[in-house]
């Protein structure tokens, strides 16, 4: 994407300052990075997750893979979470955006769109036992506490924007 629009609604903003700071054109943008971010994490999130239930089943113990697969499904969260919010901040970088509250409120809320994801986690129909149930309420517990920490303080990187 050639990107001169963040110089050219800097530029505007201040003479009107109702005028969105991002158009429709860059989230659109944000989206595709969002697509492109995840595409590029699959093998490495997936061949994860295998090593996590691999581990499990070669210590015999059934009810370790559940908890494979929930802490598989976080670390997978988590890495995409970060790496999509590495890519925005570079594309506003890139595209020459000025970092104000406005900029930054509308970054935090599109951010927050990635991490309002499903709490609950699916496990294989294979995957059974007594601790199913427990696992997967604690996968929704550690998910909500993952989203709310990488939510709760502007990402690493973004102040040095401004």
């Amino acid at each position: 994407m050639e990107c001169d629009l963040g110089a050219n609604y800097s530029r505007m903003r201040p003479n009107k300052p109702s005028m969105p700071p991002l158009s429709q054109e860059f989230k659109h943008h944000l989206h595709e990075l969002m697509v492109e971010t995840s595409d590029k994490l699959r093998e490495e999130l997936s061949a994860h997750k295998q090593k996590l239930t691999w581990e499990a089943q070669k210590r015999d113990n059934s009810a370790g893979i559940p908890v494979a697969y929930s802490d598989a499904a976080i670390y997978a969260f988590c890495t995409r979470v970060e790496a999509t919010i590495k890519s925005y901040l570079e594309a506003l970088e890139k595209c020459g955006f000025v970092v104000d509250a406005t900029v930054e409120r509308e970054m935090l809320h599109e951010i927050g769109q990635l991490m309002s994801g499903p709490t609950y986690l699916v496990m294989p129909p294979a995957v059974t036992g007594a601790n199913v149930a427990a696992v997967q309420a604690e996968h929704a517990r550690r998910w909500r506490a993952s989203a709310m920490s990488s939510s709760g303080k502007p990402p690493i990187g973004f102040a040095s924007l401004k």
